[in-house]
């Protein structure tokens, strides 16, 4: 990831790569990996952890997939935001071992929703 852009309201699936201090790629198991996204201020508006609440694994983790995961944010994740162009920080971190290592970090711009509710 990096610095992500989405539409308030909408579903968005964002891609995270796995990797050790010397960028080594690793396998997604079992660790817990979860995904904070805040505002300035430190005020949480959306955090999704592995164990069924928005946080998924490549499957395989082998080749091109190894070390890949996956965060789904659902439309009630940012609907709650007011409707104008909205900056928060976000990390992915993960424990393994004990250790807890963020994977990414960056920013994550909520756009307005030129159409509130379904047409």
């Amino acid at each position: 990831m990096a610095d992500l852009t989405m539409t308030r309201g909408d579903n968005a699936r964002l891609t995270f790569t796995a990797r050790d201090a010397a960028g080594v790629l690793l396998p997604l198991t079992s660790q817990s990996v979860w995904f904070t996204a805040a505002r300035i201020d430190g005020s949480l508006i959306v955090q999704k952890k592995t164990g069924g609440t928005g946080i998924a694994f490549a499957d395989p983790q082998t080749g091109a997939t190894l070390g890949v995961g996956y965060v789904d944010l659902l439309p009630t994740d940012t609907s709650a935001l007011p409707n104008w162009t909205v900056t928060l920080a976000y990390e992915v971190q993960m424990l393994d071992g004990g250790e807890i290592n963020t994977l990414e970090r960056g920013t994550l711009t909520v756009t307005p929703d030129l159409i509130v509710g379904q047409p």
